[in-house]
């Protein structure tokens, strides 16, 4: 499964889980709260990623000086295997940090993406967002 994870620098947990609940499909109780874009055939399984500091010591020191400083929420996206997933990604990143102020990663890099970035096909070490194509 290829996974994409988001930092959002000053944002409060209940506006992004709004904002989550108005995106897609809440998932209440289960290990993937939510699903996206349908829960019958989700391509997207979104959840907060609450221990991103504890699993990773050396991300975290590049991100916090991406951000100037922690971010106040971690989220991640799980990308089903049976879906190319591109489109839905692209969707998911754009909408979240047109709304909260972040940066954004993937599997492929160890860059952390702005919007701007990702919206202008800027690339790092060659690669563009979610680049896995290129592999």
């Amino acid at each position: 499964m290829r996974s994409l994870v988001v930092h959002l620098k000053d944002a409060h947990k209940r506006a992004v889980i709004d904002w989550l609940d108005s995106f897609a499909i809440s998932q209440a109780g289960s290990n993937s709260p939510w699903l996206y874009p349908s829960a019958s055939d989700p391509v997207l399984y979104i959840d907060f990623y609450e221990t991103y500091e504890v699993d990773e010591p050396e991300e975290m020191k590049s991100l916090v000086s991406r951000l100037a400083k922690k971010p106040s929420i971690t989220i991640n996206a799980d990308v089903s295997g049976r879906h190319d997933g591109m489109s839905e990604c692209k969707t998911f990143i754009s909408g979240l940090l047109r709304e909260f102020e972040g940066v954004a990663t993937d599997d492929f890099s160890d860059h952390f993406w702005t919007l701007a970035e990702g919206e202008q096909g800027k690339t790092s070490d060659g690669m563009l967002f979610f680049d896995y194509l290129a592999e």
